[in-house]
């Protein structure tokens, strides 16, 4: 498997090049990110984040071949021969939410429930 990884050391490089690395593929190899870690072995100056391998908390999110994926559920049968990896397209933007205390006494300003909740009908309220 051919792998394109954009790669940028701002004290060396002008702009993000990309190297092209040869990965033959292992009998263990299902996931992107199987191939990814065999290919930091060889490589230790590839950096990349990871975490929990399972698609839960999207640390090995990147672009993939133009779609932005995580390598942890991304399956290597699913690729082409040549697999471009660069780092996510578009970041989103963060959006900070109102601490807990000012939504609380918002809701009580204005008169509303804490608790959104309902009781379904016909399921007894709890003790």
């Amino acid at each position: 498997m051919k792998l394109s990884i954009s790669r940028y050391n701002p004290e060396h490089d002008g702009k993000p090049d990309l190297q092209d690395c040869e990965n033959a593929l292992d009998r263990g190899d299902h996931m992107l990110l199987d191939v990814i870690l065999r290919l930091k072995q060889q490589d230790n100056t590839l950096t990349f984040r990871k975490s929990c391998r399972e698609g839960v908390c999207g640390s090995d999110a990147m672009n993939i071949n133009g779609r932005n994926g995580l390598a942890c559920i991304t399956q290597v049968r699913g690729l082409n021969e040549t697999v471009l990896l660069r780092p996510l397209l578009q970041p989103v933007p963060v959006v900070r939410v109102e601490s807990l205390k000012i939504c609380r006494s918002s809701r009580v300003a204005a008169g509303l429930p804490l608790h959104r909740r309902q009781p379904r009908p016909g399921n007894a309220a709890a003790p």
